[in-house]
């Protein structure tokens, strides 16, 4: 992992980062990690922890839960962080100039557009919106043209 995906976030969270893979099969070993078994969790909770046992499963599998897309998805570039805080406070994490657009689906509700365009303006990205249906999907700017 890159010492910079870490940077700047408190030290009391228990935090993983590491670029996401893109691949059509799971991490060896890790074929199961998508299945949850109750039985098998509670196993792993020392026989009577259910909550434990997902916890344990979740960091086992973390790579594959969490930094692992379908190679549909090849043509991106992102950073993964799953940040675990028993404390439920926000997380600011410092992307920099790393955001350069957004793209909402097309069900995204119309009257939320301009709010997701102000924050996109102030976080110096586009805001998109993608169009299902034809192929390509088309992809535009919701506030310019309205589908």
């Amino acid at each position: 992992m890159e010492d910079w995906l870490l940077a700047g976030l408190p030290e009391r969270k228990l935090t993983v980062a590491d670029k996401v893979v893109y691949s059509n099969s799971p991490l060896p070993g890790h074929e199961a990690a998508r299945t949850l078994d109750a039985r098998r969790l509670i196993e792993a909770g020392n026989e009577e922890d259910l909550e434990l046992g997902l916890k344990k499963h979740i960091e086992e599998n973390a790579k594959e839960l969490f930094f692992r897309k379908l190679g549909d998805w090849s043509t991106e570039r992102e950073y993964g962080y799953v940040v675990f805080d028993k404390h439920r406070t926000e997380t600011l994490i410092l992307y920099g100039k790393a955001l350069h657009a957004v793209i909402v689906g097309e069900k995204f509700p119309k009257w939320q557009i301009p709010g997701a365009a102000e924050v996109c303006s102030k976080a110096g990205a586009e805001l998109r919106k993608i169009q299902w249906g034809a192929f390509p999907p088309r992809i535009f700017d919701p506030m310019a043209s309205e589908v």
